[in-house]
């Protein structure tokens, strides 16, 4: 029985991040690309399941920093191929192949848009919202007698406990450009690794490239009809999820007897809310 609950469980899981990653298609153009880095993200989405060997279970994205003349934008590149195979697919009204990575990381961060200001898009299942903060430079305390070569750049180490965690960064005055993935920036040059100390959140670039400006930077398309809302309220909101208000929110229906002695160990699995591990920690 247990076996069957565990089925269903990643059943509706698997349902419900195929509906969440169905996003729009780009709206409106903010800026062109001028540099693209590439990372690898290694993230924990649940901190109390391990392995057999007592380590965190991670997922793996490829995500991307598009830097633009005033304005960049950080997003998984896994969910915007899969998205945009999805979306072709639908539109040539053929099957989509399932076996399409996805990416556990869903949303995106706008730095300088609106000016002054970051901008994180997230969802939870169908719902979008937008989180509007003062945009600021960290302040980092530079390890002076650091040194690492990553992708054939000389780095200089850096720490700061920023909004919960405590961080390490690896940064190249060789590309000054006072920027990193996620909301890492601030220091004299381009942030190349970073990671917290648990090891649950971990970037490292894979790649370095210089755009011509024929790619652009945008919007979601419907971006103004996303709800405003504040990190702490987005978290509140999505580590009160459970499986039951997911499928619900899915449009799926269990159809399950409470009376049942089976049916009623399934619901109480049910109710129980999502893992969700946020990068931000409020303190």
């Amino acid at each position: 029985m247990k076996n069957i609950i565990f089925i269903l469980l990643m059943s509706l899981v698997f349902q419900t991040t195929i509906a969440q990653n169905i996003l729009p298609f780009a709206g409106d153009a903010i800026d062109s690309v001028a540099y693209r880095i590439c990372y690898e993200v290694k993230s924990v989405a649940n901190p109390v399941m391990k392995d057999s060997s007592g380590h965190y279970i991670c997922s793996t994205d490829i995500m991307r920093l598009d830097i633009g003349q005033s304005i960049s934008c950080f997003y998984s590149y896994t969910n915007y191929r899969r998205d945009s195979l999805l979306n072709l697919a639908y539109s040539q009204g053929k099957k989509f192949k399932r076996g399409t990575p996805r990416g556990a990381i869903t949303w995106k961060v706008y730095q300088n848009y609106p000016k002054g200001m970051t901008t994180v898009t997230d969802a939870i299942y169908h719902v979008f919202y937008k989180i509007n903060e003062d945009l600021v430079n960290p302040q980092w305390r530079v390890i002076a007698d650091s040194c690492a070569n990553i992708l054939g750049y000389n780095c200089t180490l850096a720490t700061i406990h920023y909004k919960g965690r405590d961080w390490s960064a690896w940064f190249t005055e060789d590309i000054p450009l006072s920027l990193g993935p996620w909301k890492l920036r601030g220091l004299p040059g381009l942030i190349l690794q970073a990671s917290d100390q648990t090891m649950q959140y971990v970037f490292k670039a894979i790649g370095i490239q210089r755009a011509n400006g024929s790619e652009l930077i945008t919007l979601p398309k419907d971006f103004n009809h996303y709800e405003k809302v504040s990190q702490k309220e987005f978290d509140k909101a999505k580590s009160e999820m459970s499986f039951a208000e997911a499928a619900e929110m899915s449009g799926i229906k269990m159809g399950l007897n409470p009376n049942k002695t089976d049916d009623s160990e399934t619901l109480k699995l049910f109710h129980k809310v999502l893992p969700y591990n946020p990068i931000e920690i409020s303190e």
